[in-house]
């Protein structure tokens, strides 16, 4: 764990929340200022900051007001959504790149024609200036982001209580996208579980303790290993709609048979996976869950306790 993104329970809470937000905006304007030479790499990176300052946003809502809230959240959204585009384009390349090292002799020459179509429609798709004008528009509603935080008061008397709550709602959030997900598993539940998983993951990593060796606290481990299981099976819907394109190619229906077959062991497996993670999170109550006396230096008993 970075402890430059923890918050440290010695400082004032109001600087801490203002100095863990303004890194991420100023980490993320400095990838957006090198889209140009270092695309795929500032994409990730801006995209990995956007989720967690909107995990900061949702934990900080009832100090923010509805309306504040709402801005931002939508403010930030928007950007990730700027540049999802190449994002997925990227993805889709490198997950059929993957398939076709894992794969048979028989079935490698049909993926690469998969490839090779995957990479044109991506240069068509996505191209340099175009980039560069979504990394524009993204500074744009960063600096806006930055300049609202800033003159943002954030009332220290009973915060810690509002984060609690913030805390327990993102839990109940996930818990019940696990239900939905129960009943009816198909790739957007799956794909609304793994948001929710990150977001409470986010947060936890902003007020749990390390655990041994400055490493991840357990409890945050745990969603942290729920959201890769997750997050392989959104990469497998992706790959799946990647390949439509060998419906018109050369592969005979033996190997579209095999891909098929091999693909449908990997979501079983992963599927099997996120089940049993998810039931040793979710079976639990939120307070069993997220133990924050003792285990968040950011919520002392003199925040918890102190009336809101």
């Amino acid at each position: 764990m970075n402890h430059r993104n923890h918050i440290d329970p010695a400082a004032d809470l109001d600087d801490e929340i203002r100095r863990i937000s303004g890194r991420r905006i100023a980490g993320s304007l400095k990838w957006l200022r090198r889209i140009r030479e270092q695309p795929a790499e500032a994409v990730h990176e801006v995209r990995k900051d956007l989720k967690r300052l909107r995990a900061l946003v949702r934990l900080l809502q009832d100090t923010l007001g509805k309306r504040r809230h709402r801005k931002l959240q939508r403010d930030l959204r928007n950007a990730g959504r700027l540049l999802s585009a190449f994002r997925d384009a990227e993805v889709r390349l490198q997950l059929v790149k993957n398939l076709v090292d894992q794969s048979d002799p028989a079935a490698r020459r049909a993926l690469e024609e998969a490839v090779e179509r995957i990479q044109s429609v991506h240069q068509g798709t996505v191209k340099t200036e175009d980039l560069e004008e979504a990394a524009d528009e993204v500074m744009t509603l960063l600096r806006g982001a930055r300049r609202r935080l800033r003159v943002w008061v954030v009332p220290s008397e009973g915060l810690g209580k509002q984060m609690e709550g913030a805390l327990f709602r993102s839990f109940e959030k996930a818990r019940l996208a696990m239900r939905r997900t129960l009943i009816h598993p198909v790739a957007e539940n799956f794909h609304d579980w793994r948001k929710a998983c990150k977001t409470l993951r986010h947060q936890l990593d902003l007020v749990m303790q390390p655990g041994g060796e400055g490493g991840e606290h357990p409890r945050i481990g745990t969603l942290h290993e729920l959201s890769e299981h997750l997050g392989n099976l959104n990469d497998l819907d992706v790959l799946e709609e990647s390949l439509e394109p060998l419906a018109e190619g050369t592969l005979d229906i033996a190997g579209l048979s095999a891909i098929r077959r091999e693909l449908e062991e990997r979501r079983t497996e992963l599927v099997r996976e996120s089940w049993a993670a998810g039931e040793g999170i979710f079976s639990r109550e939120a307070e069993n869950f997220i133990p924050l006396r003792g285990h968040c230096p950011a919520f002392s008993e003199t925040w918890l306790d102190s009336p809101g």
